[in-house]
C-alpha cells in the first residue's frame, strides 16, 4: 500500500529552532523528550513514486475514445486516491455527454462517503455507497459494473474487499458519452467542487466488471504495480508518473491493440506532480485532529 506520507507527516512538524532534519519533544506520550532524526525515513522518501496533485481549482482532461466509455458492456474503474478535507462534494473523475444526457462520474464527500453517477438516454443511477475514505491517506478505490448481475450490479470495493453495491436500476443499453474524461473535476460546477488531494495508477477496463480477488490484487500489489498493455484487453490506463509538464502519458488497449492516448493538464498552478510526498494544500477542517496523537501514532508506525 502507499507509504509516502510517513515522511511528509514528519516534516510538517518541523519547527524554526529545531536542528535540520531532527525533531526533539515528546513525540510519543511516554513523558520523555525524544530525538527523531529525518535521515532513518529516506528510505521510504526514495522508494516513493510520482503522482498528480489536485488543488482543487485544475483539472486533467482526455480526448473522448470508445475505449473509455462503458458501450453497452460492462466496466471498471481503479485508481489510488488521497483526498483532502473540503466542504461538499468533489469531483474525482467523469465523462460527459455534451448534452448532459450520458455520463459516468465518481464523487466523494466531506464525510468520505463515495457517490457513483450513470446517467443515459434510458435512466440515471445514482447513489451515495457506505465508504468512507480517511482524509489524507492513501486508499485504493474501485468501482465495478457488470451487467448481468440483477441485484449488486454496482460495486465498490476499498483497499482490496468489497465494501458495498446495488443495482444500477433505469440504466440500460449504450452509456457512451462523447465528452472528454476529466479527472479532479465535474462539467457541472454547481453539481461539485473541484478534487483536493492526490491520484495515482488510475485503470479504466471496458468490457471487464473486475473480481473481487482481482480488486484485491491490485492493492495488495501497492503502488509499486504500474499498469501495462498486456494487464487489458480494453481500456485505459496511466501510471502518471512523467513528473514534469503538462502532458499526461496514457494507454488505450482496443481489441487488445494498445496506442498512445495522453491526457492534458490545464494548469501547472493548480494540478502538479509531485515525488515522494510534498502535502497538498486543503480547506481549514472545522475541527483538526490533535497533533499530539497523530505523531505518537505515526512514531509507533515506524518503530
Amino acid at each position: 500500500m502507499k507509504r509516502k506520507w510517513l515522511l511528509v507527516e514528519v516534516m510538517m512538524l518541523a519547527l524554526p529552532g529545531f536542528a535540520l532534519g531532527e525533531l526533539r519533544g515528546d513525540l510519543n506520550g511516554d513523558g520523555r523528550v525524544d530525538l527523531l532524526d529525518l535521515s532513518i525515513l529516506a528510505e521510504e522518501w526514495l522508494m516513493s513514486d510520482t503522482y498528480v496533485q489536485f488543488d482543487g481549482s485544475g483539472r486533467v482532461t482526455l480526448p473522448d475514445n470508445a475505449a473509455l466509455n462503458p458501450g453497452t458492456g460492462d466496466f471498471s474503474i481503479a485508481l489510488w486516491i488521497n483526498r483532502a478535507y473540503r466542504s461538499g462534494a468533489q469531483c474525482v473523475l467523469s465523462k460527459y455527454e455534451a448534452t448532459g444526457n450520458v455520463l459516468y462520474e465518481i464523487i466523494t464527500y466531506q464525510t468520505g462517503a463515495v457517490a457513483v453517477y450513470l446517467k443515459n438516454t434510458s435512466g440515471t443511477f445514482f447513489i451515495c455507497f457506505d465508504v468512507t475514505l480517511i482524509e489524507n491517506t492513501w486508499h485504493h478505490l474501485a468501482v465495478t459494473w457488470d451487467r448481468d448481475e440483477p441485484i449488486l450490479g454496482v460495486k465498490v470495493y476499498l483497499d482490496g474487499l468489497f465494501v458495498d453495491g446495488e443495482s444500477p436500476y433505469g440504466v440500460d443499453g449504450d452509456c457512451s458519452p462523447s465528452g472528454v474524461l476529466t479527472l479532479g473535476s465535474g462539467d457541472d460546477p454547481s453539481f461539485s467542487n473541484g478534487f483536493i488531494g492526490a491520484m495515482d495508477d488510475i485503470r479504466i477496463y471496458r468490457g471487464r466488471a473486475l473480481s473481487g480477488p482481482e480488486v484485491a490484487a491490485l492493492y495488495n500489489a501497492g503502488n509499486g504495480r504500474k499498469a501495462a498493455d498486456g494487464d487489458f484487453t480494453d481500456g485505459w490506463y496511466s501510471n502518471l508518473d512523467d513528473g514534469s509538464g503538462v502532458t499526461v502519458s496514457g494507454r488505450k488497449i482496443v481489441g487488445g491493440a494498445a496506442s498512445d492516448h495522453d491526457g492534458t493538464i490545464n494548469s501547472l498552478d493548480h494540478v502538479f506532480w509531485t515525488a515522494g510526498g510534498i502535502p497538498f494544500l486543503s480547506e481549514p477542517e472545522p475541527s483538526p485532529p490533535y497533533l499530539r496523537d497523530r505523531w505518537a501514532g505515526l512514531i509507533r508506525s515506524r518503530y
